[in-house]
């Protein structure tokens, strides 16, 4: 599904625990690495681990240490360390990606310019703003720890990224896209499904929204064909963005899966939807926009 992705880092913390998600990410066979750096004037490209090894360069280097993470999962990776250029580290990124016809960009949620307040550093959200395909934002607790060690093609962490997927759905055209998309996914274990009722006029209408989005539910389920025994239809009332983010928590979630417009986003003149944006911003945990 995902046979190329590119990683940019910036060797903070944030970035290196990113690093561990790329072994589990669904079918994953290389990876473009890229730092974004004004220590050069022009692009760098390396093709194989000796190479930017070899390189008379500190940047790469601390690309060799990275990148030797994910060739020990199996994973075949191109070294990149390119100038920031005018519009920017994200419009950087975003370039790469174009050229190396990623299928998805993993970035971490922060990097090393956040401040203690900030949920999503400015990086990561002009990526996922500007991005024209998949984007995984990766968030952790922030508590430094010992890293995982890859070992074949998944990490040692206890739930792996696709295990228990959350994927908020409003019976929109996005939603029923992504319920495609879900559909093409293999070796998870538990799908929930998220319908948030955003407002109810009295009792009446509180039942006839229960019962169509529960009908709903039912036939999202009955349509599914991912071989996966246990989906969990789950219905909660209030804000979108909040409720996505507190049933993660509460249903231990691996990851999100959201469309990057929904239902509510009416205009599509901005870049990214209220919902998707805000679910980014305050997880706790990864969150995939597709």
């Amino acid at each position: 599904m995902f046979e190329r992705i590119l990683i940019p880092t910036d060797f903070s913390w944030y970035a290196q625990k990113t690093l561990f998600c790329a072994p589990e990410i669904p079918g994953v066979i290389e990876a473009v690495l890229l730092h974004v750096t004004e220590e050069t004037a022009e692009p760098l490209v390396y093709r194989t681990l000796a190479e930017v090894r070899n390189a008379q360069s500190t940047p790469a280097h601390a690309l060799a240490y990275a990148g030797e993470i994910l060739e020990k999962a199996g994973i075949s990776v191109t070294y990149e360390i390119v100038p920031p250029g005018d519009e920017g580290i994200h419009a950087a990124i975003l370039e790469s990606a174009s050229r190396n016809n990623v299928d998805l960009i993993l970035i971490g949620g922060k990097g090393r310019g956040f401040i203690k307040d900030v949920l999503l550093g400015s990086v990561s959200r002009g990526v996922l703003e500007e991005a024209k395909g998949h984007v995984l934002v990766t968030h952790f607790d922030e508590t430094p720890g010992s890293l995982p060690v890859p070992s074949g093609s998944h990490t040692d962490r206890a739930v792996p990224l696709f295990s228990r997927i959350l994927v908020p759905v409003d019976f929109s055209r996005p939603t029923v896209e992504t319920m495609e998309f879900v559909n093409h996914l293999d070796g998870f274990d538990e799908l929930i499904l998220l319908h948030v009722i955003t407002s109810v006029e009295d009792r009446k209408d509180l039942k006839k929204k229960l019962e169509e989005s529960m009908a709903s539910l039912s036939t999202l389920q009955r349509e599914l064909d991912t071989g996966v025994e246990r989906i969990t239809p789950r219905i909660r009332f209030g804000d979108p963005g909040d409720e996505i983010c507190a049933i993660a928590g509460e249903e231990d979630a691996s990851v999100i899966i959201i469309s990057r417009f929904g239902a509510s986003d009416r205009s599509r003149d901005s870049r990214i939807g209220s919902v998707a944006a805000k679910v980014v911003k305050n997880a706790r945990i990864p969150v995939l926009v597709r």
